[in-house]
């Protein structure tokens, strides 16, 4: 439901030129997702994407400072690395190990639904708002 909700909304372009069906057919048949955090040691809007997602593995570079704070733990909720030679390790690995990726989709996803959605934010705001 979630897919086709996105893809009703139009064909509006995203960065790089992919169409916004495009983008969510990749996210929807894709087993791993490269990405990295954006400047200024952020995850972006993308990361989200991911890793509720249910489908793809997330690999993101070794970023304490964009991923601690949300909850990502190494190999629990998404895998990180350092170099390219680690990437390419660790993308291997899950390639061939379908049931790692899959417990760590899982908990990505789970992770997202019990700490990331926008009724979260609102809470953070309102005790944030409420506070002495």
């Amino acid at each position: 439901r979630v897919v086709r909700r996105i893809l009703q909304k139009g064909r509006g372009h995203l960065r790089g030129g992919s169409t916004r069906q495009e983008y969510v057919l990749r996210m929807a048949t894709s087993k791993m997702w490269l990405s990295t955090s954006e400047e200024g040691n952020t995850a972006g809007a993308r990361t989200f994407e991911v890793l509720i997602s249910g489908r793809a593995l997330l690999l993101c570079d070794r970023n304490p400072a964009a991923y601690v704070p949300l909850g990502l733990i190494d190999g629990e909720h998404a895998v990180f690395f350092n170099s390219t030679e680690e990437l390419t390790r660790r993308a291997f690995f899950y390639s061939r190990h379908e049931g790692y990726r899959q417990r760590i989709v899982a908990n990505a996803r789970q992770l997202v639904l019990g700490r990331h959605l926008w009724k979260h934010r609102a809470e953070q705001i309102r005790q944030t708002v409420l506070a002495p």
